[in-house]
């Protein structure tokens, strides 16, 4: 009897970097991941159109595939291709290299969405509904590597099943490393799917799996989460016209190792058993760090400036439509808070005991009994500590850190202000 042992195996050429679990720095933009406008060519007598589609994607890491969606160059592929790389280079079937940057990830779904430079690319369009099982498909991608790119192997669709990591499309089309995030397409030349992992193992052959074409679209459909930013950078047209064109926003700090982020605030209500309870979501998925140049929807946003050496300061920012906001940030070291801290306690804390000696002072003088010394030792503690802990107390609201709205001659809507410390400008 042949034992088998089976493995999930991710399909790269080379194992790529762990992706980075924090999305810290990316930016969530609409992705028009259903666009294309070619008419799909039925397979195999179209598959050299086809493959005018396909790339090869090339990392430090490996090599893997992927599939161009709408003629902006947005092309989807598996995330274990391009781990936890931002950008990656893209080989053409016509032979020359093209940078690409990756554009959003969802590593649980093992998917992601690449912007390769340039426009006006074929594109392949998705299928509108999923495969029958045993009807024919094709899976196109760089098996073992470029030497192999643009290679063609043929199956069936086994089924759809649902396992640990989510519903896939089950073929045993050939799949081999270097295949992973190249399309899977139906007779008629339409995207059913993206390539993603096998089953290797002693007596196991054919057995492949792609995500459906219709959760990946899931997975990036982000109309009702979506966050964006004009963060410096230029503006597009009706910028500066209220009630149209893109929301915009321009920050800037003075400090040199500030750190500028921007959160979209989602807010919404839920049913509970006393009746409806506002709720308030945030997350990292909602979060880019400046530079984001992408035009911003309207809406509640939340500024925030940090640094290993600056306190963090936060700042509400509600954005409409044509309406463009400029902020600074007036940073404060931590060095400067910390001694106004230090000198708020150590002031107030001998305020305290110096009223104390100054209180037992005056009760024995008022028996009787002499103790003048004892008196202006308390007295002059006391008043010394109050100012030294004002001095604190002033020195901690005159340099809070706080955003302000400022203006810029000639480039559109004045900012309103929203920090009250800011005042009308």
């Amino acid at each position: 009897m042949i034992s088998s042992i089976l493995a999930f195996t991710l399909l790269s050429a080379r194992p790529a970097a762990a992706a980075d679990a924090a999305v810290l720095g990316e930016l969530r933009v609409p992705v028009e991941l259903a666009a294309c406008k070619a008419e799909a060519k039925p397979l195999p007598a179209g598959m050299d159109e086809a493959k005018k589609a396909i790339v090869t994607v090339v990392t430090p890491d490996g090599t893997g595939s992927a599939v161009i969606v709408n003629a902006d160059g947005t092309a989807l592929t598996a995330a274990h291709v391009v781990g936890a790389h931002k950008t990656v280079s893209v080989r053409v079937a016509a032979g020359f290299m093209l940078d690409a940057r990756v554009q959003q990830v969802d590593v649980e779904r093992d998917l992601a969405v690449l912007d390769i430079t340039g426009n006006g690319y074929p594109c392949l369009p998705a299928a509108k509904a999923r495969g029958a099982s045993g009807a024919g498909v094709f899976a196109v991608g760089s098996p073992l590597g470029e030497n192999l790119a643009f290679s063609v192997s043929k199956g069936v669709i086994s089924g759809y099943p649902t396992l640990e990591k989510g519903t896939f499309l089950q073929t045993d089309a050939s799949i081999n490393p270097g295949n992973s995030g190249g399309p899977v397409l139906s007779e008629g030349g339409e995207l059913l799917g993206i390539v993603s992992w096998k089953i290797v193992g002693d007596a196991v052959e054919g057995v492949a799996f792609a995500v459906p074409i219709d959760v990946a679209l899931d997975s990036f459909a982000l109309s009702d989460v979506l966050i964006g930013g004009v963060v410096g950078g230029v503006f597009g047209p009706g910028a500066g016209v209220r009630g149209t064109g893109p929301a915009t926003l321009v920050v800037s700090a003075k400090h040199p190792d500030v750190t500028i982020g921007l959160a979209r605030d989602i807010n919404g209500a839920m049913a509970g058993p006393q009746g409806p309870v506002a709720i308030y979501a945030g997350s990292v998925d909602d979060l880019c760090i400046a530079p984001c140049e992408k035009p911003l929807k309207a809406g509640v946003y939340t500024l925030i400036a940090y640094g290993d050496g600056v306190d963090p300061v936060r700042q509400k920012v509600e954005l409409r439509p044509g309406e463009r906001r400029v902020y600074d940030v007036q940073t404060r070291s931590k060095a400067v808070s910390r001694t106004a801290a230090t000198m708020s306690a150590l002031g107030f804390t001998t305020a305290i005991v110096g009223g104390s000696i100054w209180g037992t002072a005056a009760l024995i003088s008022s028996s009787g009994e002499g103790a003048p010394g004892l008196e202006s030792a308390g007295r002059g503690s006391t008043l010394g500590g109050l100012l030294v802990g004002l001095g604190g107390v002033a020195i901690n609201f005159g340099t809070k850190p706080r955003w302000v709205a400022v203006t810029e001659g000639g480039l559109g809507a004045a900012a309103t202000p929203t920090d009250p410390a800011a005042g009308a400008r």
